[in-house]
């Protein structure tokens, strides 16, 4: 079995592959101050039952990746490893550009919906954290929803513009567009332009990473 680990800023998600296919999945805080010592123990813990004679990582915080290179070391030191880096989908909103051949073409990086919503309430004296759903108009009734319609609505409508322009920028017929990261579903069926869902999108690159490795 493969464990993959997906360190992201806010969350890192865990996922277990047998035969290619997502067999288990957890999705846990992101701590930069945990040893390796105290990652091995929580790691121990999700995957008891589980067989794992692979394991690949990526990371967006040096800090927790420099301990999970210790931990491994110390832990899994029989096992097979593959680490990687990639962008964190969710703390920042982030658009990845691939070729039909497969190749990474760039991208567009922005700030996500949580630490916009979070930066705009600190700042702002009248203003206060709301929860991020999708409001009953996009002409909110009251402070409440209007900050979830500039939210939600916002966001969905930067994505959707950026996908328009990077279309035109490619000049390349239609593009398929794959939605993935933990506050993806925020903006499903609101988006004009996401046409995918993949939640896992991540876990299971890093399993095709593994494979070819």
């Amino acid at each position: 079995m493969l464990l993959a680990i997906d360190v992201g800023n806010t969350n890192t998600v865990l996922g277990v592959f047998e035969d290619g296919a997502l067999v288990a999945s957890w999705r846990v805080k992101t701590d930069s101050r945990d040893t390796a010592d105290e990652l091995a123990l929580q790691y121990r813990a999700l995957l008891d039952g589980y067989k794992v004679t692979g394991i690949c990582v990526c990371s967006t915080v040096p800090a927790v990746l420099r301990e999970i290179r210790t931990m491994l070391s110390r832990y899994f030191s029989d096992i097979h490893t593959v680490i990687i880096i990639v962008v964190d989908f969710g703390t920042s909103t982030n658009l990845d550009v691939v070729s039909a051949k497969g190749e990474f073409l760039g991208g567009a990086l922005a700030p996500g919906i949580e630490i916009s919503l979070d930066a705009l309430t600190s700042r702002a004296a009248q203003l206060r954290k709301v929860e991020l759903v999708q409001p009953r108009s996009v002409i909110g009734k009251n402070t409440v929803e209007a900050l979830q319609s500039g939210m939600i609505y916002g966001f969905a409508g930067q994505v959707d513009g950026l996908v328009r322009r990077i279309t035109e920028e490619l000049d390349a017929g239609p593009v398929v567009v794959v939605a993935t990261g933990g506050l993806a579903p925020l903006v499903l069926g609101i988006s004009e332009t996401i046409e995918f869902h993949e939640p896992d999108l991540t876990l299971i690159g890093l399993e095709l990473v593994f494979a070819r490795n």
